[in-house]
């Protein structure tokens, strides 16, 4: 299970990853492009998240999401 998490959270760090590279781009006083089409990817890369944390069970309500901080 824990390898399964595991693999759940590298795909995770690539997509922020992503995401930071996209919120850069599109930052950028020299870009030039559709910064619409950005944000579909942005918008759907968001949605990854949510999935991959639920196929690890990491959402609300998930078995392995649990608060450590007592």
């Amino acid at each position: 299970a824990l390898q399964i998490v595991d693999g759940g959270l590298n795909n995770v760090s690539n997509i922020l990853d992503r995401l930071r590279t996209l919120a850069t781009e599109s930052a950028s006083a020299t870009f030039s492009g559709d910064r619409g089409t950005l944000n579909n990817e942005y918008q759907g890369l968001l949605t990854e998240i949510n999935r991959q944390a639920s196929n690890v069970k990491l959402n609300t309500g998930g078995n392995n999401n649990t608060n450590l901080v007592t």
